[in-house]
């Protein structure tokens, strides 16, 4: 099984630190990962969907190279811990 936690290091490691927004999706990650540690193991899925919504709602159309790359990431097209 993927760690989550690793794999949200891995995307924020590709956002260029130019990006608008990059401060505020980290800071939606790190909800995220708050939360992790309080979630039963049958639910942990859930904090993988909510991820997918932060993801869609800063990069819905991945265009740009570093978003590409995230969404392969994310979806597992790639091994994030060649991203770390």
């Amino acid at each position: 099984m993927r760690n989550l936690n690793q794999v949200l290091d891995a995307i924020v490691n590709q956002i260029p630190q130019d990006v608008e927004y990059r401060e505020n999706i980290i800071k939606e990650f790190d909800s995220v990962r708050e939360s992790i540690s309080y979630t039963a193991p049958e639910a942990l899925h859930l904090r993988w969907y909510q991820c997918a919504d932060i993801l869609f709602d800063y990069i819905p159309e991945p265009t740009l190279d570093w978003q590409k790359t995230i969404t392969r990431i994310f979806s597992a097209e790639v091994d994030y811990k060649e991203y770390l």
